[in-house]
């Protein structure tokens, strides 16, 4: 109600004017003038039959209450979770559960265009399998992205020791083998 407020949203928050036009509840995730992914519900308010306005109730996954709700979101020690948003087209710092970056700019634009995404990266020596999916706003587009990692070190070192015993078995069965046919053969 700029007449009432002064301050025009229509540009900026095109999900707050269709509520208010609909008089609908909206929910669902924005991004936010400071470019921050945010948690919104938008209310219709109204009293004895007139529509007055939408009330606005949300929250900003910040570096402050991002990683907390995350770390509850997904608590599973083996897993680690991230969400991703561009920012006047460059790649923001991801808001996490863990520091640095699982994905780059390229993956994220690839799931903001509505795709699955699944990645094998290592970082500082760590090897992650990650799974990035898109997150729809309340106007249906994908607006962010959730990005799932679980490290695979472990997983790649045990591999890699039950490959050295099944090879270090084989080549046991192979000298075994030899030295019975060479005995055998000999007499």
């Amino acid at each position: 109600q700029p007449d009432t407020w002064g301050d025009d949203l229509s540009g900026a928050r095109p999900a707050l004017v269709r509520a208010n036009n609909e008089q609908a509840t909206t929910t669902g995730l924005t991004i936010g003038s400071d470019g921050l992914v945010r948690i919104a519900a938008l209310v219709p308010a109204d009293h004895v039959g007139r529509h007055l306005g939408v009330v606005d109730v949300g929250f900003a996954f910040t570096e402050t209450f991002g990683p907390p709700f995350l770390a509850e979101a997904v608590p599973s020690s083996e897993a680690e979770a991230a969400i991703y948003a561009l920012r006047d087209g460059q790649l923001a710092p991801p808001v996490a559960n863990y520091s640095g970056s699982r994905l780059d700019k390229a993956a994220v634009e690839e799931a903001l265009s509505g795709k699955v995404v699944r990645r094998d990266v290592e970082v500082d020596g760590i090897h992650y399998s990650v799974r990035a999916q898109p997150l729809y706003g309340v106007s249906g587009e994908p607006v962010a992205v959730l990005a799932v990692s679980v490290a695979r070190s472990e997983q790649i070192a045990r591999a890699n020791h039950e490959l050295l015993i099944t090879l270090g078995t084989g080549l046991g069965v192979l000298l075994i083998s030899t030295v019975i046919g060479l005995l055998v053969t000999a007499k």
